[in-house]
């Protein structure tokens, strides 16, 4: 149960983080006028998208350890 949710939240938010990264054009144009670090709006949404997408995957990686240990239908003793 808890594994399928979490497979399900991370395509959800892989899809999301991918869609961000790769766009090719602004997503939110508010942020046309605003500057980051001398980054241009759309790198600075393409960093955005790639950092939801590593720590996406890491927070899955790690609730999905802790969901396998804790699963007694594992428990092999």
């Amino acid at each position: 149960g808890r594994l399928l949710y979490l497979t399900i939240g991370m395509v959800a938010n892989g899809i999301l983080a991918a869609y961000i990264m790769f766009a090719d054009h602004l997503i939110y144009s508010h942020y046309v006028h605003s500057s980051s670090d001398g980054r241009t709006p759309l790198q600075d949404q393409q960093l955005g998208g790639g950092l939801m997408l590593l720590f996406g995957a890491i927070t899955t990686v790690i609730v999905g350890i802790m969901a396998i240990r804790e699963d007694p239908a594992l428990d092999h003793d």
